[in-house]
C-alpha cells in the first residue's frame, strides 16, 4: 500500500500504516495551534509532529500516540475514522495476543489482539480495501 487510506475522503481520519508513523488527516488551521493541540492533548511537549504537504495533506505523529490522538479527535470533533492495515501473511501469535497497544498487523486485523480484550475501545472493523496481502479496515469512533 501506498500509506494512503484506500477510502481517501474529506472525513477526519487516521491511517494507521503496516510500518512507520501515523498519518492525521486533519485540518491544519493556523498550524501553531493545531501543533500546540496535538502537544496538550498527548501530554508530550517534545511530541515528534510535523505537517506534511504531500497529497492528501496530513499530520504526522508517532504510532505510540493513535490512541491518544484518536479519542482526543473524537471529543474534539465527535467522530473519527481509524484505517489500519493488516498483513494477512503474517500469522497471529502470542505477541498479538499478549499486546496492550492497538500495533497488530497480523491477520486476525485485531480480532484476537491482547487476548479476549479484541481492542475492546474499538468497534468491529470493516474491510474496505485489499492490496495484494495488505488488507485495511476501517472503524468509526464517535462520542
Amino acid at each position: 500500500m501506498d500509506g494512503t487510506p484506500l477510502t481517501a475522503a474529506p472525513r477526519l481520519s487516521i491511517h494507521r500504516p503496516l510500518v512507520g508513523p501515523v498519518q492525521v488527516f486533519l485540518p491544519y488551521g493556523d498550524g501553531d495551534s493545531t501543533r500546540e493541540w496535538f502537544r496538550a492533548v498527548t501530554n508530550a511537549p517534545a511530541m515528534k509532529l510535523r505537517w506534511e504537504h504531500s497529497a492528501p495533506a496530513h499530520w504526522v505523529v508517532g504510532r505510540d500516540r493513535l490512541v491518544t490522538v484518536a479519542f482526543a479527535i473524537v471529543e474534539k470533533y465527535g467522530y473519527v475514522d481509524l484505517h489500519m492495515d493488516y498483513r494477512l501473511s503474517e500469522k497471529c501469535g502470542q505477541k498479538c495476543m499478549s499486546s496492550v497497544n492497538p500495533n497488530c498487523t497480523c491477520s486476525c486485523l485485531g480480532a484476537t489482539h491482547g487476548g479476549a480484550s479484541r481492542l475492546n475501545f474499538l468497534p468491529i472493523a470493516e474491510v474496505v480495501g485489499l492490496t495484494g496481502t495488505t488488507v485495511q479496515t476501517l472503524r468509526t469512533l464517535t462520542r
